[in-house]
């Protein structure tokens, strides 16, 4: 498995280490942090269409989704994996549409009803593989598509 960190980010990796310190001990040499240089590193690696789609995102949730891309594009992943999700994921997955990748995603609350469009919504709205019923409270976790699609009809 591989983590990707931004590299003003890397002070955080004794946290990150002692996070997944059990799950290294139990597959050694099978974990590993990538250090990404945000932006120069998207800037070299991603399309412009998909730096442009980003010009207008906040700083910090710019260079999340940049992270994100990064991630996918140097991997190769072809499949995408998300425990829920919020802006950023839903970013990274609307920047992914007209590429070969296909997402599921469990939709999970975060705790409180989301205000905004989530990673969640997107894969309904897109026909993405959707995984429901592991989270008694997975409704708090649609922005705005309405979980039994009652407003729809």
């Amino acid at each position: 498995a591989a983590g990707f960190r931004q590299v003003s980010e890397l002070s955080s990796l004794a946290s990150f280490k002692q996070s997944w310190s059990k799950v290294a001990e139990t597959f050694p040499g099978r974990l590993a942090v990538v250090p990404v240089e945000v932006p120069q590193d998207p800037l070299r690696l991603l399309e412009p269409s998909e730096i442009r789609e980003c010009r207008d995102l906040p700083p910090a949730r710019k260079s999340f989704v940049l992270l994100g891309r990064v991630a996918i594009k140097v991997t190769g992943a072809t499949r995408v994996l998300a425990m829920g999700g919020g802006g950023v994921s839903l970013k990274e997955a609307e920047l992914s549409e007209h590429q070969d990748i296909r997402w599921t995603v469990f939709a999970l609350s975060r705790g409180h009803k989301e205000m905004f469009p989530t990673l969640v919504d997107w894969a309904v709205k897109n026909g993405a593989e959707v995984i429901r019923g592991k989270d008694p409270n997975e409704d708090l976790g649609f922005g705005t598509v309405s979980v039994g699609f009652t407003d729809f009809q």
